[in-house]
């Protein structure tokens, strides 16, 4: 047979094959020219290749190439992927509903029967023997079932394709995403019809939303309410608009009117080609219906927030809810608390030490106080002396008379200092009062703030400050037993030397004075 009708009957075979599988659908009246478009593609490539075609090439009961030798493989595979991108774009094929693997697979397998003829019976992989089809090299809904449906899904229906196409599955690998068949008789077809089988059943099962392929969605906000009586026209008019997306783009589209102003759109890739151009066909099908609308398309995006949701992951999303995961304290915080602690026992420190300080300045203002009464008292003593010794002199005989002395201005008299000594006191006992409330106001704000847990540390510290507090009483209390006993030994001393000198003494000026001085002086010893 010559190379032009080997051309024109490799073209009539692929052509009729595809039609015979239900893979494309034919204009009327257009198969004989798709079959000459066909012929006049391949023509001359099988020119150079059908002189060099060798017969099966059998070693071992294997074949070891397809048509004798690699270079021709590489020529017969480029010529199969021309003639499927020349039918797919071909303007006699109306419509196609597989995949362009499949296609391809249809394409090669005509050539090769053609050419070589049917294959030795030793070596024919439809005589009862296993027959592999790994779901990858179905297509793209296929192999994306095969990657979603869980795998008790997916053996229930590859044994229902098996008993379909006359065979029995044997073995599903879930790795490989490849199933084992056994085929009964000589049936060249039926390895064809075995896959063809399992591609429906997959398929079947998107159908029936047990598999859910990855979707494109896009909201729209519409410029208007859409009323309840113009939603069946609407509803007609964008159902047209859908088929003619999955004629036309090789996606299942699909729309929802969600409210009265907000239309959701949903675009399902059909072909791996169609996924990795599911933006523009989503685009395409939003022109559309802005179109219709009377819209701008931009406009209709815009108004609906996100242009569109990108496609779904290749495995369904788990619902399990997973534990949440256990809390660690940091370390960082535990530093800080425990410097918080550190601070707070400080604090209470300090506070117990500002007490102590204030008490010993207490018990210094009154040692002072007291200190001052018993100068004030000694003043008083010697004036007395003073005036006794003057009167002593006055009333003693002297031949020569006596030079008349020079008026003394007496000293400050006992009841002018005493109020002042009274007025002192008073000023220190309105301080104390002054500072007993503001001392009390501080420490309780200092310590309202301090927690439970500084009782322990306080009272430690008060436990440590105690003894010097002791001890500074413990020295108050022997200087103040001593002064107040030295004062009656000073009195009686006193009193003891005027009753010495009273024989003595003589009604005089000084008699009197002292006379008047001695209610003063009860009056002091009152006070002490």
């Amino acid at each position: 047979m010559n190379e032009r009708n080997l051309s024109r009957r490799l073209s009539t075979s692929i052509v009729d094959a595809l039609k015979a599988h239900g893979h494309i659908l034919v204009a009327r009246g257009g198969a004989t020219a798709l079959a000459r478009e066909l012929e006049d593609k391949m023509s001359a490539d099988i020119a150079i290749i059908a002189p060099r075609l060798e017969p099966w090439a059998i070693v071992d009961g294997e074949v070891t190439t397809t048509f004798g030798t690699d270079e021709i493989d590489d020529q017969v595979e480029e010529l199969v992927a021309s003639l499927t991108s020349t039918l797919m774009e071909s303007e006699h094929v109306e419509d196609i509903f597989t995949e362009d693997n499949v296609i391809k697979r249809d394409v090669f397998r005509v050539m090769r029967d053609a050419l070589l003829g049917p294959r030795p019976e030793s070596v024919d992989e439809d005589d009862g023997g296993p027959v592999q089809v790994r779901l990858d090299m179905l297509g793209y809904v296929a192999s994306t079932v095969g990657k979603r449906a869980p795998v008790e899904v997916l053996r229930e229906a590859l044994a229902r394709a098996a008993a379909s196409a006359g065979g029995k599955m044997t073995a599903y690998d879930p790795e490989l995403r490849e199933a084992t068949f056994a085929v009964e008789g000589n049936d060249p077809d039926a390895r064809l019809e075995l896959e063809e089988a399992v591609a429906d059943e997959l398929s079947d099962l998107v159908e029936a939303r047990v598999v859910t392929l990855p979707t494109m969605e896009r909201r729209l906000d519409l410029p208007r309410k859409v009323d309840v009586g113009a939603r069946g026209g609407l509803r007609q008019r964008l159902d047209a608009i859908a088929s003619r997306m999955l004629r036309d783009g090789g996606c299942a589209a699909s729309w929802e009117l969600a409210g009265d102003r907000s239309l959701r759109l949903k675009l399902t890739p059909l072909s791996e080609q169609d996924a990795l151009e599911v933006e523009s066909h989503m685009t395409s099908f939003t022109r559309d219906i802005a179109s219709l609308l009377g819209e701008s398309p931009d406009a209709l995006v815009a108004a609906g927030g996100p242009a569109s949701t990108p496609l779904r992951g290749d495995a369904p999303v788990s619902r399990r809810r997973e534990s949440a995961p256990p809390v660690e304290e940091d370390e960082d915080d535990l530093d800080d608390e425990d410097d918080l602690e550190d601070e707070d026992l400080d604090e209470g420190e300090g506070d117990l030490d500002d007490e102590d300080e204030d008490d010993l300045d207490e018990d210094e203002d009154d040692l002072d106080e007291d200190e001052d009464e018993d100068d004030l008292d000694e003043d008083e003593d010697d004036l007395d002396e003073d005036e006794q010794d003057v009167a002593e002199e006055n009333d003693a005989p002297d031949g020569k008379p006596a030079a008349r002395a020079k008026p003394r201005i007496p000293s400050e008299p006992a009841e002018e200092r005493a109020p002042a000594s009274k007025a002192k006191g008073k000023v220190a006992a309105e301080r104390d009062v002054k500072k007993e409330p503001a001392k009390k106001t501080a420490t309780a704000a200092r310590k309202a703030p301090a927690s439970v847990r500084k009782v322990p540390a306080a009272a430690a510290a008060a436990t440590k400050k105690a003894p010097a507090s002791a001890e500074a009483a413990a020295r108050k209390a022997p200087a103040s037993a001593a002064e107040k006993k030295a004062s009656p030994e000073k009195a009686a001393a006193g009193a003891a030397k005027k009753a010495a000198k009273a024989p003595a003494k003589k009604a005089s000026p000084a008699a009197a004075k002292k006379a008047a001085k001695a209610p003063a002086k009860k009056a002091a010893a009152k006070k002490r």
